[in-house]
């Protein structure tokens, strides 16, 4: 059997410092928080650090217009594409980081369609993503198309911790994922129950400021929402 031997870049980048994808994936570790029902999820205030930060001004910056498309526009798609080579280290996962982002890039596709919802069944075709329904033209297919299909549904599985949602104060009625991760956290580290009833309890619990988009003028650090189960 012929053994396959690592590319040049691949041997540099065993000895050299962690590259910038690892770095920014470092970066979601430590800012990752948990909620009430102790799933972790990065809030949006600091996903804009993560592509703020000098490592992500470093590594686009012979290529500001990708930066600046994805600091403006498409910064929760970088993370989760990053996030899907979170583990291992090689040249090679950082250039599959960066020619995803030019797909995304070139296609314009941004944050508002996340989280990607196809209505339909990903199988796996030949190491690649097939969509088992209708072909659709929308950018978002053809680009999946070319993916290896475990990276499709990597994106799928970690989108989650990426997109929790922002609830505005023009707008009452949400729609939302069964396995959408709410932007709540328990009372300083724990629930604390307000009441109790023969059918359940009330919690009370807080939320995470920059996921109120300003619900009042000046937001309330204390202010706490009530959980009925």
């Amino acid at each position: 059997m012929q053994s396959v031997q690592p590319s040049s870049d691949d041997l540099v980048a065993s000895f050299a410092d962690p590259l910038p994808y690892q770095e920014i994936n470092d970066l979601i570790d430590e800012k990752l928080v948990t909620n009430f029902g102790q799933n972790k999820f990065l809030a949006d205030e600091s996903c804009q650090s993560i592509v703020h930060d000098r490592v992500f001004e470093q590594w686009f910056s012979e290529q500001p217009d990708l930066s600046k498309w994805i600091q403006e526009h498409a910064t929760k798609f970088f993370l989760i594409v990053t996030n899907i080579h979170r583990i291992g280290k090689s040249a090679s996962n950082q250039r599959s980081v960066m020619d995803k982002m030019q797909q995304i890039y070139a296609n314009r596709i941004d944050d508002s369609l996340l989280p990607l919802t196809f209505g339909c069944q990903l199988k796996c075709m030949k190491g690649k993503i097939h969509f088992d329904c209708d072909n659709s033209l929308h950018p978002v297919h053809q680009i999946f198309r070319t993916w290896d299909y475990y990276e499709g549904i990597e994106f799928l599985n970690l989108q989650k911790k990426f997109t929790a949602p922002v609830f505005r104060k023009e707008k009452f009625i949400y729609e939302l994922d069964p396995e959408i991760i709410l932007p709540i956290r328990a009372l300083n580290g724990r629930n604390v129950v307000d009441n109790r009833g023969c059918f359940g309890e009330v919690e009370r619990l807080e939320m995470k400021q920059e996921h109120q988009d300003s619900f009042t003028e000046v937001r309330n650090p204390t202010s706490a929402i009530f959980f009925a189960h």
